[in-house]
């Protein structure tokens, strides 16, 4: 997939629990606040990032723990984030890879390889899609271990991943019919059909498209060949 215009820096990959972005910063200042695990670059020389109340200070590549509150602004308002649904590795990876960043050597092995990935990106044709452990390999150097789920919960997230792109966009997905099968207790029951339900508003609520697909945001998006989404 070529980029939309010569020297362009923005690029995209979207997968169900991983999502890298290079591109324009937005709302440079402003607290922000995400539910997934960052990992921020500097495209461009150094960035300022203060999180939560503490001050300012200026680095090349910064880790920022899900639902922390944090501020960044960026040289030529560019910046680099990798963001991991936190749910999704077992506990203490994302404590690691918090670590990793730093230590002055791992952390510009870390930035170095993530402008690598970014560069390889760039002259990318394939549109064949990747996996989540495609996704760490290229930007992490290896693949993150997985998180244990209930097997009930993990085959309903799976049937929710396989609607496919062709589900018609707004069709409700019932939590019911997710659990349709199994058999447990009456109290998981409806902690279980709970999560089920927050999984379909979550998966349901994101467009089904094609696998070529641009946004204002970013120019050029890789998406992932288990699921296809644009933001």
């Amino acid at each position: 997939m070529k980029m939309l215009a010569e020297g362009n820096p923005n690029v995209m990959l979207v997968g169900p629990d991983r999502v890298f972005y290079n591109g324009l910063l937005g709302n440079t200042g402003k607290e922000r606040q995400l539910g997934g695990f960052a990992i921020y670059t500097a495209p461009v020389g150094d960035f300022e990032i203060a999180i939560e109340d503490g001050p300012k200070r200026r680095t090349r590549i910064a880790a920022v723990s899900p639902h922390v509150r944090h501020r960044i602004t960026a040289e030529a308002n560019l910046i680099g984030s990798v963001v991991i649904e936190p749910e999704t590795v077992a506990p203490g990876e994302l404590d690691a890879l918090a670590r990793r960043t730093l230590d002055a050597q791992e952390a510009a092995r870390m930035h170095a390889r993530i402008a690598d990935a970014k560069r390889r990106l760039d002259g990318s044709e394939d549109l064949s899609g990747f996996s989540t452990e495609d996704f760490d390999a290229l930007l992490l150097g290896a693949p993150l271990t997985r998180r244990h789920l209930d097997t009930r919960v993990e085959g309903a997230a799976r049937a929710l991943r396989d609607l496919g792109a062709d589900q018609p966009v707004g069709q409700s997905v019932k939590a019911t019919d997710q659990l349709a099968g199994y058999t447990w207790c009456p109290s998981k029951n409806r902690s279980l059909r709970n999560l089920v339900m927050f999984s379909t508003f979550i998966q349901t609520g994101l467009k089904p498209a094609s696998r070529k697909t641009y946004s204002s945001d970013a120019d050029k998006i890789h998406t992932n060949k288990e699921c296809v989404y644009t933001l």
